[in-house]
């Protein structure tokens, strides 16, 4: 039992241990207080200013967004850390000097908007964004107070202008505005941090711009845009259209120079029809190869004169008609199809719906709501109904694939990942459109096309222009699409050029003479590259029944004089 004696002792000792152990916790507490407060400091002087007062003024911080490479992995879009400078008006001591000083240290800063936001009641004001290493270090060579520096984070497009239209382009948040990066925004900003794969390959996208824009500035064309397209998959190996802009520098960018003709741009596609109207006549089995068309008279019909531009005036087999281009010989293949057969075969191989590639820049076709037998003749050769030239890459796919139809894609398609395709023509259609194909190349309008050893098929278009309500012989689209190699077809390829201007006196810029050498030139600096060897026998123009057909073609005819 306890001494009652020792208990103020004990208590004593007690209470001692108390107020020892509350002074050690306060002083914890304390010295923790001060060491946040010491950390903020630090994190303000680093980083800059209070990181809920740039929140309140502009928002969220930005996003690191995924890269973008193309299909072998190469860089096509990435993200680089860079200063902004910011300030806290309430912390300036001498507006004037602060203006100054920072007017001389940073490019196209104006010196009265300045003044006027560092009059503000606030606390947060952006200087600039986005600024340069120099920029930066002259701005802290000032040390003027109220001035601090933040960490943004930029988009960079290391092949500048080469794939403009395809990529899009940012804001200074980094939220997608244009192209891949505004379609699939969300996907970039909160998906997965791995690299989007697209589709493309940047050796052929240089390729390919090169071209086209060398045959731009020969023809002194307004614009001009191409595809490259793998028929087996819808990718997109390839897509230029021209004007282009750097997408580091949106804002430099021109209206034109931002249009993207290959998916907003809807034209009178012209002859480059003419082969869709000839599958179909076969497939529908209203035609075949022995099927002739007496094109000696133009074709008047509901007071419109249907005439061929040097016409060969004489009775035209079928793969005539699409050798020579006859609009007599198809507008008569597409009155024996039908109206209601037009539009149905269209519809089925999307001619009359908006793409589905992947970016918000497309536009749905233009055709006639009263769908008339005028139209249908119209029609047949590309006229009367206005698509984009990714329309023709697409329904030009199953034309030359064996009649399968894959829709036309920006991303790179993984093993096992191939979407199912739509039959859309029969395989047999298909074959007779390849040997067509290859007929114009080899002996008719699309000689300048033939790319020795590629088997180079296509077809020739040169649609006249609208103007005042009539058409312009002067103002034309000039284009050629085509596929390779015709005796097993891999891609489909397209050129297109808007109103090319006439360099030699009595040599119209028709596609033959424009949009044809260019595919020649692309086709044969692409097909090495992809693995497409070239063949000089005469054996592939055999399968073909090429040289066989237009030997036979004059007994075909004249039995029908």
């Amino acid at each position: 039992m306890q001494n009652r004696d020792t208990e103020p002792f004990f208590r004593e000792k007690q209470t001692d241990k108390m107020v020892k152990s509350r002074l050690l916790f306060i002083t914890c507490a304390f010295a923790l207080f001060f060491f946040i407060i010491a950390l903020k400091a630090a994190e303000v002087s680093v980083f800059g200013h209070d990181e809920s007062a740039k929140k309140t003024a502009h928002g969220n911080p930005k996003i690191d967004r995924a890269e973008i490479v193309d299909r072998n992995g190469n860089l096509l879009a990435t993200n680089l850390k860079i200063a902004g400078v910011y300030a806290n008006p309430k912390e300036i001591i001498d507006v004037q000097e602060t203006v100054l000083g920072l007017t001389s240290a940073l490019v196209e800063t104006d010196m009265k908007s300045l003044a006027q936001d560092f009059k503000k009641d606030t606390q947060f004001v952006w200087i600039k964004r986005n600024i340069s290493p120099k920029e930066q270090q002259a701005v802290n060579d000032l040390g003027l107070p109220g001035i601090y520096f933040s960490e943004e984070i930029t988009r960079v497009y290391p092949h500048g202008n080469l794939l403009a239209h395809i990529l899009g382009y940012v804001n200074v948040d980094n939220e997608g505005l244009a192209g891949i990066e505004r379609e699939l925004n969300e996907a970039l900003m909160w998906g997965s941090k791995e690299p989007l794969q697209l589709s493309i390959d940047v050796k052929i996208q240089h390729i390919l711009r090169d071209e086209l824009l060398t045959k731009l500035e020969e023809f002194q064309a307004h614009s001009a845009s191409g595809m490259v397209v793998d028929v087996q998959t819808g990718e997109t190996l390839a897509m230029v259209s021209l004007p282009d802009f750097d997408p580091n520098h949106p804002a430099d960018a021109t209206k034109e120079q931002k249009f993207n003709g290959l998916t907003l741009g809807v034209y009178e596609m012209g002859s480059i029809f003419k082969p869709i109207t000839a599958a179909m006549a076969m497939d529908y089995g209203v035609a075949d190869f022995n099927t002739t068309y007496d094109a000696r008279t133009p074709l008047r019909f509901a007071r419109q004169t249907i005439s061929d531009y040097h016409g060969k005036k004489r009775i035209l087999t079928l793969p005539e008609v699409i050798m020579y281009s006859s609009n007599i010989g198809t507008a008569k293949m597409a009155l024996a199809i039908g109206t209601e057969r037009q539009k149905e075969f269209l519809d089925k191989i999307g001619m009359l719906e908006k793409s589905e590639i992947e970016i918000p820049e497309k536009t749905a076709p233009q055709y006639p709501r009263k769908w008339k037998d005028i139209n249908t003749i119209t029609i047949s050769f590309g006229h009367g109904i206005a698509v984009s030239p990714i329309h023709m890459a697409k329904a030009f796919i199953p034309l030359v694939n064996g009649g399968d139809l894959h829709p036309v894609t920006l991303l790179k398609k993984k093993d096992g990942d191939l979407t199912e395709a739509k039959k859309v023509i029969s395989k047999t259609t298909s074959d007779k459109v390849r040997k067509l194909l290859r007929m114009v190349v080899k002996g008719g309008t699309g000689r300048n096309a033939d790319a020795k050893g590629y088997l180079v098929g296509g077809k020739t278009g040169t649609a006249e222009k609208l103007e005042n309500g009539k058409y312009s012989s002067t103002k034309v689209m000039s284009s050629f699409i085509g596929a390779f190699p015709m005796s097993e077809p891999r891609y489909v390829v397209i050129a297109i050029f808007d109103e090319p201007q006439q360099q030699k006196k009595y040599v119209r810029p028709t596609g033959g003479v424009v949009a044809a050498p260019v595919i020649k030139n692309i086709v044969a600096r692409v097909g090495p590259i992809l693995g497409i060897k070239p063949r000089f026998d005469d054996e592939a123009e055999q399968e073909l029944y090429v040289n066989q057909w237009l030997e036979h073609a004059p007994a075909i005819v004249s039995a029908h004089n």
